[in-house]
């Protein structure tokens, strides 16, 4: 499918105004595709316009004074709404505390058994204990670093919502990334800009209010001018 088969379609099935937003880029173009030709929300993505940030599928989603939770989802951003972009680390903890558990264990029961003069008859030799805590303590080691995950969270007013990065080309991540923190620069820039226009308004109307109306261009004086010449 070419690039701007996808953003035709981008337009026209995702987009809620097709004839003012414009594609920037997409993050999940794989979930995307399968989205734009089955119309079945699977692994979630993120679709950039110039105006806002459409995220589909399976996010995990946060909200104000609630626990994070993952769901299929359909939500648009706008721009002005998002507070910003940066990469979240989750990890299974418990899966974590249990390797170091079995890993200190290990040789808790090595020196236990050997105080205790446990008999070489005995079905489990100190040396076989040894080895079961250490097997154990690496198979969760490794379930721990299988279930890890990194997400791409967008922060906004009432919360966020995070896409699981895992699986997402690198070059694409940045891409996406960079282009909406350019976004909400631009826009940060705006709003200074229009703050000090009104200030500025307000301070030239305080300060000349017989030359200063609304919709008009204030009156030019010369404050220089002599009372004789009057």
């Amino acid at each position: 499918m070419a690039m701007m088969d996808v953003e035709s379609q981008v337009r026209q099935q995702i987009f809620a105004d097709p004839e003012q937003e414009r594609f920037v880029c997409a993050v999940g173009q794989s979930a995307l595709k399968q989205y734009l030709n089955s119309g079945k929300l699977a692994s979630g993505f993120a679709v950039l316009s110039d105006f806002s940030v459409y995220c589909k599928g399976k996010c995990l989603i946060r909200k104000r004074g609630d626990s994070p939770h993952t769901r299929l989802v359909e939500y648009r951003i706008d721009v002005p709404d998002i507070a910003g972009v940066k990469y979240v680390r989750r990890n299974p903890s418990w899966l974590l505390s249990l390797c170091y558990f079995f890993l200190i264990l290990a040789p808790v029961v090595l020196i236990l058994e050997l105080l205790t003069h446990f008999s070489a008859s005995t079905s489990l030799t100190p040396i076989i204990d040894v080895v079961i805590c250490l097997l154990l303590s690496g198979c969760f080691g490794l379930i721990y670093l299988l279930h890890r995950k990194t997400y791409l969270q967008i922060s906004y007013s009432r919360g966020s919502i995070s896409l699981d990065a895992t699986g997402f080309p690198e070059a694409e991540e940045q891409l996406f990334v960079r282009n909406l923190r350019a976004l909400l620069s631009a826009w940060d820039a705006y709003v200074e800009q229009q703050s000090y226009q009104e200030t500025y308004s307000q301070a030239y109307a305080q300060s000349y209010p017989q030359g200063y109306a609304p919709g008009r261009a204030p009156m030019q004086q010369n404050r220089w001018q002599d009372p004789s010449r009057r």
